[in-house]
């Protein structure tokens, strides 16, 4: 994955965060064909619109002019695993990880 996306390899931290968190919701044998978070949750993980790590995505910022852009162009490295709807992105520019 970092290969492919072409991020720094520092980010391989987040690439195993996710990694993990897409293995929790693909089938093992070990548990007789369902997933680790259908066992523990006992419904099925909906994995549909989940974006490909280290894709191009635009967060929007506060700063700025209204007539000026509020959007930033970042990549996405995975969910935060403390909110149920926040994204940690990858500040290129900055070298930083956030949670927006």
């Amino acid at each position: 994955m970092l290969h492919y996306s072409k991020l720094p390899k520092n980010l391989w931290g987040e690439a195993i965060h996710f990694i993990t968190w897409l293995k929790n919701r693909t089938t093992t044998q070990a548990l007789g064909k369902i997933t680790p978070y259908e066992k523990l949750h006992k419904s099925k993980p909906n994995l549909g619109g989940v974006p490909e790590w280290g894709q191009h995505i635009w967060v929007h910022q506060d700063s700025g002019s209204k007539l000026n852009g509020r959007a930033a162009e970042v990549r996405w490295v995975g969910f935060d695993s403390d909110s149920t709807h926040a994204h940690r992105v990858y500040w290129q520019g900055k070298n930083s990880i956030s949670v927006e």
